[in-house]
């Protein structure tokens, strides 16, 4: 303080306004009069000693709002209470991380910020990067009038609290396919502020509409630089709806995020799977051949229960509308294959095998077509065979009646009015003179058919032709014009040639006369020689004294008369020449004696 108040006033008191801190010295100085010498205090007198100290500001602070980390936050604080500041007033702030909530290292310092005309300082903002409470202290420096002051540490409007960042997660699952597909999911986490090492991603897969039941879980996928993660796949085993749940396991700065089970992106449809049913019939041949089907079902995928069977059906008709055969459900062989019963079909045609597997839950059910080839299988006639005897006789003479007997064996399953024999009869070697046809003879229970009789009247070989008319099943067989069995031969009959001589007795010179006749031939034509023997000829032996041959008539010939020129026997022997269908016949020696006396 510079300069001196006078007062003249007697006991008077000098008031003096302060204006800086410091201590004050008064020298009070009487100026004395006429009685009284002046007289001064000294300016070391501890009396007159004033002390003023500085004034003892307050701070108040107002902290920015918090936020998710990554929020840019500040500090406000206000100075009042100060006096007669000077020059250079400034605040300091410093903010501490929520790791150390006794404020001992700070993670940002300011600058001295001047306190403006209103006593008023703001930090520069700072960008947090980790979640938690942040606690700012302002610093007031003070001058020489004015104390230093500062927040707490503890001062509640210094609290700044940052949440952590809530990323969001999409996903994206692979696409579904038949059972035995092979799935993932795969999930990008979006928002991550300043993540700290650690982050992951968890997949599980679930199978029911409520995700309760867990048929796969990852590991913790870590997310790459792109914050992204890929699932193991998993290899379905079973249709249906599979849902993912992908988890982010979020950090110190950011809160962990799940999908949910009814996002549709993490649904993947698993479908049966299509296995291809492939078929081998059995060779086919002559009715009565057993036929069966093999089939093959592949590319199933993880087969359940007892419903892997095939069943076979068999259709006699091209449409294959009504099956002639059904078998029960065969179940699959470790192989896939299964094999029908065996049915023996009754009669001829094409026949078609469908074979139809029955699935299962994992795999769909599947047959083969109507029009398969490899599922034809033709059915054809049997090949009776026909076997015959001429009848009675293999050779006889011309004449006698002839039949011939067949017999067809190897019919499978005859059918109809047509199992019938026609028996043809030829005359000639190569069978193209036809003499007989018989009519359709029915065959019996054992197979055989006569042919009615026919009488030839002329020899030869005669052939017989036997033709089984076959029917639906059983093809048509003949014999062959040259099969022995077949075969008849017919020669001449031998007739009876009866004879009487006239007369039976007489005397010399007695006309002689001989009569023929012919019985059980066949039609005799020709001639008969009668020859006329004298007594001194006992045994015909010699020349005959007479011969003449004569036609037949009516089955008869005559000769004579002849002149009996001797005593004694005299003997005819009349002999029938013979003609194609009869042989010659000659009366005895001894049949025809007339006795000349």
């Amino acid at each position: 303080m510079s300069g001196s108040t006078t007062i003249d006033v007697p006991g008077a008191t000098a008031v003096l306004n302060t204006y800086m801190a410091g201590t004050y010295h008064w020298i009070a100085t009487y100026n004395g009069d006429t009685n009284n010498v002046a007289v001064s205090t000294l300016c070391t007198d501890p009396a007159e000693a004033v002390t003023i100290r500085q004034a003892t500001p307050t701070i108040t602070t107002t902290a920015s709002p918090g936020g998710v980390v990554g929020t840019s936050i500040f500090d406000t604080a206000t100075v009042s209470g100060r006096v007669n500041p000077t020059p250079g007033n400034t605040v300091t702030f410093t903010l501490f991380s929520p790791s150390d909530p006794t404020c001992t290292t700070a993670v940002f310092t300011s600058p001295s910020i001047p306190l403006n005309g209103g006593g008023s300082a703001s930090s520069p903002v700072f960008t947090t990067i980790t979640a938690g409470i942040y606690r700012w202290i302002a610093h007031y420096n003070g001058d020489t009038n004015n104390a230093a002051v500062s927040s707490l540490c503890t001062d509640p409007a210094e609290a700044v609290t940052i949440s952590q960042a809530t990323p969001t997660i999409t996903t994206t699952a692979s696409a579904g396919g038949v059972v035995g597909t092979s799935i993932f999911d795969t999930a990008t986490v979006s928002g991550r502020v300043n993540p700290t090492p650690g982050n992951t991603v968890t997949f599980t897969l679930f199978s029911d509409p409520a995700c309760t039941i867990a048929v796969f879980t990852s590991a913790n996928i870590p997310l790459n630089g792109g914050g992204s993660a890929t699932s193991g796949s998993f290899t379905t085993t079973t249709v249906g709806a599979f849902r993912w749940i992908a988890t982010y396991s979020g950090d110190t700065n950011n809160a962990g995020a799940s999908t949910l089970c009814t996002d549709p992106a993490e649904q993947v449809t698993i479908s049966q799977a299509t296995p291809t049913i492939t078929t081998t019939a059995s060779a086919g041949g002559v009715v009565g051949t057993s036929i069966f089907d093999t089939a093959t079902v592949s590319g199933r995928v993880n087969p359940t229960g007892p419903g892997n069977t095939v069943t076979f059906r068999l259709f006699s008709d091209p449409a294959c509308t009504t099956p002639v055969f059904t078998s029960p459900s065969i179940p699959l062989n470790g192989g896939g294959s299964a094999i029908s019963p065996s049915f023996t079909p009754a009669t001829v045609g094409t026949y078609r095998w469908i074979a139809t597997y029955s699935g299962d839950t994992n795999n769909a059910g599947a047959s083969t077509l109507c029009t398969d080839p490899a599922e034809a299988v033709t059915i054809t006639q049997a090949t009776p065979t026909i076997a015959t005897t001429a009848q009675p006789v293999a050779s006889g003479p011309v004449g006698i009646s002839i039949f011939d007997t067949a017999t067809v064996s190897g019919r499978v399953n005859p059918t109809g009015p047509g199992n019938t024999v026609t028996f043809r009869l030829f005359s000639d070697p190569a069978c193209a003179t036809l003499l007989f046809t018989s009519p359709s003879i029915p065959l019996n229970a054992g197979g055989t058919a006569n042919s009615p009789s026919f009488t030839p009247t002329t020899v030869g070989v005669y052939r017989w032709i036997a033709t089984y008319s076959g029917d639906t099943n059983n093809a048509g067989a003949s014999t062959a014009c040259t099969d022995p069995a077949e075969q008849v031969t017919l020669g001449p009959v031998t007739p009876r040639i009866d004879t009487r001589q006239s007369p039976f007795s007489g005397v010399i010179g007695t006309s002689l006369t001989d009569t023929a006749t012919l019985t059980l031939g066949l039609n005799p034509t020709g001639t008969v020689t009668f020859r006329l023997f004298p007594p001194s000829d006992p045994t015909c032996s010699g020349s005959p004294v007479y011969t003449t041959t004569t036609p037949l008539s009516g089955g008869s010939a005559s000769a004579g008369p002849a002149t009996a020129t001797a005593s004694g026997t005299w003997r005819w022997v009349a002999r029938y020449d013979g003609d194609a269908n009869n042989n010659p016949v000659s009366s005895l020696c001894q049949e025809e004696p007339t006795v000349i006396r």
